[in-house]
Parts: C-alpha cells; structure tokens; sequence
C-alpha cells in the first residue's frame, strides 16, 4: 500500500508540473486587427449584400474555426470564417470574412465589431437610408 501511495503522489507531482508549465488560454494574446465592411452605407427597402472582414493575430495558433459578428446592441449578427469559402478569400490566412444581408426599416447608423475570446474589434458604421 505504501509503495502504490508513493506511485500515486509521483503521478500527481508529475501532472501538476506538466499543467503548470502549459499556458492558458486565458493568457493567449491576440490582436484583433483592422476591421471593414465593403460598404458604409445600405440604401433601399431590400437586403443588400455586406461583406465584413476582420484580422486575427495571435501569439499561438489558436485554431479559431469562426470569429463572431455584433452589433451595437451585442446581437449576434454572424460567424466570420478563414475557411477559403463563401467569400473568404484564403483559408487559414488570419483574414476571417462574412458576407450579410443587411435591411434596416430606420434610417439609422449601426455599429458592427468583430469579437474573439472577449476582445472587440474597433467598430465599423454602417448606415442604413431609404432609398432616393
């Protein structure tokens, strides 16, 4: 019994030592780069297509699969991929892309941010009109 106790506290130190030395990814830096839209404004009583891009920087790859796409309300407006597809230019470039269609009833001006582990993106408005 001692001897399995001995093997058993061994295991333990070895574990606590192997986990304190990983980084957390809580401590990931990651840079939330320029954000854009192809479009400042969306004028009409249809959706009009919008495509918004952001770049992701990161001191480890983080293996993000999307990005998400807010408002200024904090709704979800989208996933942003780097995934080659749906108007994303390059797979796995850092360069995360989504394409909306976007219709607003107000004639208003809507901030829209890029989000990843909790950090915004600087805001990017887009305004909606009625049409001339």
């Amino acid at each position: 019994m001692k001897r399995f106790l001995s093997f058993l506290t061994a295991i333990i130190i070895f574990t606590a030592t192997i986990l304190a030395s990983v980084p957390a990814l809580a401590e990931e830096k990651v840079d939330v780069g320029v954000f854009s839209a192809d479009k400042y404004a969306v004028t009409g009583s249809k959706n009009q297509s919008v495509k918004f891009t952001v770049e992701i920087n990161s001191s480890r790859n983080l293996g993000l699969s999307k990005v998400k796409l807010t408002d200024d309300s904090g709704k979800l407006v989208s996933y942003m991929h780097d995934d080659g597809k749906a108007g994303d230019n390059m797979a796995n470039d850092g360069i995360y892309t989504a394409i909306c269609n976007l219709y607003n009833e107000k004639v208003c001006t809507v901030n829209y941010h890029a989000e990843v582990n909790g950090k915004k993106s600087s805001s990017f408005p887009v305004k909606f009109n009625k049409e001339i």
